[in-house]
């Protein structure tokens, strides 16, 4: 790390020289790890949306329905049962195993029409 700053004045931003690629980088305080601290691989990073892969509780009452939809707010790597997330669900941040998030499905990728589509009549 050479330098420290902030962006839009509540995320710290650290200025990162990886020596190997002679590459200087800028990193939000959540993808910063200790140079010494073993990496885990993991599915998901900060900011990401993920899917609910079950239904959540606390205390009883169901607080994340399956399929809902939430933030990845930090990457647990340090969890003697693997990889954990905080995930702002609405209303709600959990530490979820990552076994039980899935990835948004990929868009859809539309092509543009062309006058001969237009002109196709419909069957």
């Amino acid at each position: 790390m050479i330098g420290v700053g902030t962006f839009l004045q509540d995320q710290i931003i650290y200025t990162v020289h990886f020596l190997d690629e002679d590459r200087i980088v800028g990193c939000r305080e959540e993808e910063v790890i200790a140079g010494d601290a073993p990496w885990a691989p993991s599915r998901f990073e900060a900011r990401e949306k993920v899917i609910a892969g079950r239904s959540f509780s606390l205390r009883g009452e169901v607080v994340a329905e399956k399929g809902c939809i939430g933030e990845v707010i930090r990457v647990i790597r340090d969890m003697p049962e693997g990889v954990h997330y905080h995930v702002n669900f609405p209303g709600y941040m959990l530490c979820i195993p990552e076994t039980s998030l899935e990835p948004l499905p990929k868009p859809v990728n539309r092509r543009k029409l062309t006058e001969a589509d237009e002109e196709e009549p419909a069957a």
